[in-house]
């Protein structure tokens, strides 16, 4: 059984776990990108992961294909879909 849905369905496209140096605050969060939602919803799970403790949506307003995470740059970096444009999300 899941333990979260989103309704109406966001499209989710990737996810990808944080890694502890892009920003304290969203330490063991995940990021979830969406085509239908294009929106990004960092997201942190209890221990065991069997429940959402929060959710926070960023609207992005573009299709978001893929998600990568630059160490070099400690940010992450956008496909979005639509055009090919590239994002670039960074903590500073």
């Amino acid at each position: 059984q899941p333990i979260f849905s989103f309704i109406p369905s966001i499209g989710i496209s990737d996810i990808i776990k944080l890694p502890k140096s892009f920003s304290i605050f969203y330490e063991n969060h995940f990021l979830i990108s969406s085509l239908n939602g294009k929106s990004l919803f960092f997201t942190r799970f209890n221990e065991n992961f069997s429940k959402v403790i929060s959710i926070e949506k960023v609207f992005i307003n573009k299709r978001i294909r893929d998600l990568k995470f630059s160490e070099k740059y400690n940010s992450i970096i956008l496909a979005l879909e639509e055009t090919g444009e590239l994002g670039i999300l960074s903590n500073s």
